[in-house]
């Protein structure tokens, strides 16, 4: 079943109604680090890696890295950090200095993963599940390694024309194009998988205006955009994240 516009109105729907139902709680929110913000936010003595016999979520988390990994042809380590407790977080950096103490595997990478303990625990909470919910958290960040990986971090790729002051806007929505593609992908491989719900999560995450990530309707709608354009056939990573600048670059952010 694709991701049609009656089911996305219906995930939006469902997610709107989940904001108001825990109105009286801190909604759930991954506000992306990059543009090397990360050094004055994270603190890089709480950085962790995966420990399954510790972590309940760490098989899932690292099955879906790897199947992140091969589909996207990115290469990016991912770890945890406990330092989210204010802020609930996700983040991408290309500074590998952000790697755990005593990290001795020296292989080529695109960047860095960095998954809130926090952040995962809310998202537990919020969605009651972390499939969908933890799948579209990370293949949000796998997309700003793909667009390290090509080049595409640069804000003068993102200015409108005439220029405009949304450029971090549509930097991340195109990772949110690129998570929709990566849904596409596990749709196709598991046809239980429910799809929507990425688009849902994304949704929630959305600012109250565009102030760096995106209102929620735009981030639900470059979630959408993505999974149609993973479901037109194209399985090419970096023809999807130039897919995903060419449609950011046409979101308007003027209208209300």
């Amino acid at each position: 079943m694709s991701l049609n516009r009656r089911t996305f109105c219906l995930c939006l729907s469902y997610s709107l109604l989940c904001s108001v139902s825990k109105a009286n709680k801190e909604s759930v929110r991954s506000c992306n680090l990059s543009f090397d913000a990360m050094s004055s936010t994270v603190d890089r003595s709480t950085i962790t890696r995966l420990d399954p016999a510790r972590d309940d979520f760490a098989n899932g988390l690292g099955f879906i890295h790897l199947d992140l990994e091969s589909f996207l042809d990115v290469r990016y380590d991912t770890f945890l950090y406990a330092d989210d407790k204010d802020a609930p977080n996700a983040a991408f950096t290309a500074d590998l200095t952000f790697r755990p103490a005593g990290w001795t595997i020296d292989a080529p990478r695109d960047g860095i993963v960095l998954i809130g303990t926090h952040l995962i625990a809310e998202m537990r909470n919020y969605f009651g599940s972390l499939s969908a919910p933890l799948t579209a958290l990370c293949g949000h960040e796998a997309g700003h390694a793909l667009q390290a990986k090509h080049g595409l971090v640069d804000w003068h790729l993102y200015a409108g024309k005439p220029k405009d002051d949304f450029y971090p806007d549509r930097y991340e929505l195109c990772a949110d194009f690129i998570c929709g593609y990566y849904g596409a992908h596990r749709r196709k491989i598991d046809k239980s998988y429910r799809a929507a719900i990425q688009a849902a999560t994304q949704f929630s995450k959305g600012d109250h205006k565009p102030i760096g990530h995106g209102t929620p309707a735009q981030r639900g709608k470059a979630v959408e955009a993505g999974f149609q354009f993973g479901n037109s056939g194209v399985q090419d990573s970096k023809a999807a994240v130039e897919a995903g600048l060419q449609y950011v670059l046409g979101v308007d952010f003027t209208s209300k």
